[in-house]
């Protein structure tokens, strides 16, 4: 069945793809949806930086509680790539993932345990959320996951 234009997954870059699927799935429940051993090729669109021949890597996908919508994937790949995220400021090319959850007290929590870092704490906010692109009030905070990536969580009141 199609479903027209729908983000199904967004993929980001991670330094290992089986500690970030361990974040993923602990701080939020998450299961694997695939995870299979990549190579990619010389000149691939999705190699970061030049390379001289292909490269080896992995590449797990987790997914939420719908069984298409949400999933983020997490390549990983074998060697050293540059770290875009080592002077922690965000820019242009960098990434924001926004999850809805059901207890973010709880989520807060499973954060730190799982190895991320909460960096602004709990507070009342608006989120477009709604289904006509509204804002609802909501509980909201913001982490970083194990490589950085900036996580806006927010839990509808």
């Amino acid at each position: 069945m199609q479903y027209g234009r729908i983000l199904r997954r967004a993929t980001i870059f991670v330094a290992d793809a089986e500690r970030s699927a361990a974040f993923y799935i602990k701080a939020f429940g998450m299961s694997v949806y695939s995870d299979q051993q990549i190579d990619l090729p010389e000149g691939s669109p999705v190699t970061l930086g030049a390379m001289d021949a292909p490269r080896p890597g992995r590449f797990i996908t987790v997914k939420g509680m719908h069984p298409l919508i949400g999933m983020i994937g997490l390549i990983s790949i074998d060697g050293d790539v540059e770290d875009r995220l080592a002077d922690g400021r965000l820019g242009i090319g960098n990434v924001v993932l926004v999850i809805e959850v059901e207890d973010i007290e709880q989520v807060s929590t499973a954060i730190e345990e799982a190895g991320g870092r909460v960096v602004r704490i709990l507070h009342d906010a608006t989120n477009t959320a709604g289904p006509g692109g509204e804002k609802i009030p909501s509980r909201r905070l913001f982490a970083h996951d194990p490589d950085g990536y900036v996580l806006e969580l927010f839990e509808p009141v």
